[in-house]
């Protein structure tokens, strides 16, 4: 889900988020990873099959 943090700033601040370009992973409700600035999607791959294989 993306989150305009312009719109949302409370949302924002609860999760932590300072700038953008922040993407988190969660796993049973639970952050499990923070990426933050401009990453390339072999990245988001990377985190994403590291996480499905646990």
């Amino acid at each position: 889900m993306e989150i305009d943090i312009e719109q949302y700033p409370e949302i924002a601040q609860n999760a932590g988020v300072m700038s953008t370009a922040t993407v988190q992973f969660f796993k049973n409700k639970g952050l499990i990873e923070q990426l933050k600035g401009v990453k390339r999607k072999n990245e988001h791959r990377q985190v994403i099959s590291t996480f499905l294989k646990n």
